[in-house]
């Protein structure tokens, strides 16, 4: 009994301390439940913030990897812009250095002033990414290395070898440390820098434009007095093959012609038409002869006697003789 009775004290007196608690709140319950509800708002906008972050961060990753199919650099440098301290902003604007390195190599052989200001777009880009990427990161280390090969395209060697050398010591081992060893070998030659002093002093010629390259209008010839490919049936030449013209219809009318104009031999005999000759019955005979037979003849004398048979009588003498009674009668 005193245990059931020491409980039952011990729950009035916390039933009544939390009382006494909730009556010294009550005035700033209003306060309290304001915050309450503060704090559910906060966690959903930051649950909200999050989601719209990823899907944000995800689409500007769609639009890097199409802006990299591209052949211009307009929609990189855009992507860069609008998203300039993202990742894929980031890779965007080393992506951009990369091409702008790129077609300023090449327009250094054609147009030095475009490829001076291409090959500046791209120290720029480079220097951009150095400082907003994370430090030590596979970023920063091909921005390095591209900052290295751009001040090597403008002749400026040292400056190239202070970024071929921070690439050895910031990430020994690294996807582009070979490369930086080679490049930093190729410069401690003295032949390197005698070739770069010399084209820095070349002034190539810019090419034509291609519209000048190409005639003012198309050949003038005509279709029709092409000859007839061999193949020309098996290939499937067709009136929108030349121009409109049906060339295999052409020429099968002409040749249709020539053989309705061809004229004819007296006789009914056409042209070209082969008649037999006599010469064609004696290489038989001959063929015959080499065979061991005989040549068949017309004459009855040639013929072989049977056993049994008569000897053949000369039809004509009967004629002759039935002929001399008339004659005498007269």
């Amino acid at each position: 009994m005193k245990t059931e009775r020491r409980h039952e004290l011990a729950t009035n007196d916390l039933a009544d301390w939390i009382g006494d608690k909730l009556e010294e709140l009550k005035p700033y319950s209003t306060a309290i439940w304001a915050t309450v509800l503060a704090a559910i708002v906060l966690v959903f906008a930051a649950i909200y913030w999050s989601r719209k972050s990823e899907a944000k961060l995800e689409q500007g990753w769609d639009q890097y990897f199409q802006a990299r199919t591209q052949e211009t650099v307009d929609e990189l440098r855009d992507l860069a812009d609008a998203n300039p301290k993202s990742p894929a902003g980031l890779w965007a604007r080393a992506t951009l250095g990369d091409r702008r390195l790129s077609e300023g190599v090449n327009l250094l052989f054609e147009d030095r002033a475009e490829g001076q200001q291409a090959l500046t777009d791209a120290v720029e880009a480079y220097e951009y990414v150095l400082q907003n990427a994370p430090s030590g990161s596979l970023l920063a280390e091909r921005a390095t290395f591209g900052l290295g090969e751009a001040f090597e395209s403008q002749n400026e060697l040292d400056q190239a070898r202070a970024q071929y050398e921070a690439l050895q010591s910031k990430w020994p081992g690294g996807a582009f440390s070979a490369e930086a060893e080679r490049r930093l070998a190729d410069l401690d030659r003295a032949t390197t820098k005698s070739f770069y002093d010399w084209f820095a002093k070349q002034e190539p010629k810019r090419k034509p434009a291609a519209s000048k390259l190409m005639p003012d209008k198309t050949p003038d010839f005509d279709f029709g007095k092409i000859e007839e490919h061999p193949f020309q049936p098996q290939i499937g030449l067709d009136s929108k093959t030349f121009g409109g013209q049906d060339l295999g219809a052409e020429k099968s009318k002409k040749k249709a012609g020539a053989e309705e104009a061809s004229p004819e031999k007296p006789g009914g005999e056409k042209a070209g038409s082969e008649k037999p000759t006599a010469e064609e019955p004696a290489a038989e005979e001959k063929g015959a002869k080499e065979k061991g037979a005989k040549a068949p003849t017309d004459d009855p004398s040639d013929k072989p006697e049977e056993a049994g048979d008569e000897p053949a009588k000369d039809s004509a003498a009967p004629n002759e003789s039935s002929a001399a009674p008339n004659e005498s009668k007269e």
